[in-house]
């Protein structure tokens, strides 16, 4: 039962939890969040592919289920399929368009391919949503470095090290 599946994940017993999942799938396979969770444990336990389907699933009987596309596109880019990734988390933004995670995770998305302005534009919204992001700062900085843009790349980096102390690289 899903009651089951939940003691098993808070136990850390990802094998029961998934044997639960996969039962609960087996007798109702039109359950979104059984795909979704197990997806989750098999994210966890590093069998991406298996994730990846099991979102997609989650996705296909419940379109509109942001958290699916947002995890879907952080195991996308574990696998740096970046495309994909950002893809999947401009669907969560469509049904969620608050969503910090989405935000950031599809700006980071976009430094990895070197799209800088489109960075930049979620980094922004990111900060916009919170101001006290030291994490957008310092990615939005990058990427005014990487564009030459050395004067604004110094206030980002200047305003994470005054959010956060923790990030070294800041200081660099």
């Amino acid at each position: 039962t899903l009651y089951q599946a939940h003691i098993y994940i808070s136990d850390n017993d990802k094998d029961r939890a998934l044997e639960a999942y996969t039962q609960l799938i087996t007798e109702n396979s039109q359950q979104p969040k059984a795909f979704y969770e197990r997806g989750n444990i098999y994210s966890s336990m590093s069998e991406y592919e298996n994730a990846i389907n099991d979102y997609s699933r989650s996705i296909d009987l419940s379109p509109e289920y942001d958290e699916a596309y947002l995890k879907r596109g952080y195991t996308y880019f574990i696998l740096e399929d970046y495309n994909h990734a950002i893809n999947d988390f401009a669907s969560a933004i469509e049904y969620n368009p608050n969503d910090i995670e989405a935000h950031f995770n599809r700006g980071l998305s976009y430094s990895k391919i070197n799209e800088w302005d489109k960075a930049m534009q979620d980094l922004d919204s990111v900060i916009s949503l919170d101001s006290k992001n030291n994490k957008a700062y310092f990615n939005r900085g990058l990427a005014h470095y990487h564009q030459g843009e050395y004067e604004k790349a110094l206030d980002d980096m200047d305003t994470t090290i005054r959010l956060a102390h923790n990030i070294p690289e800041a200081y660099n």
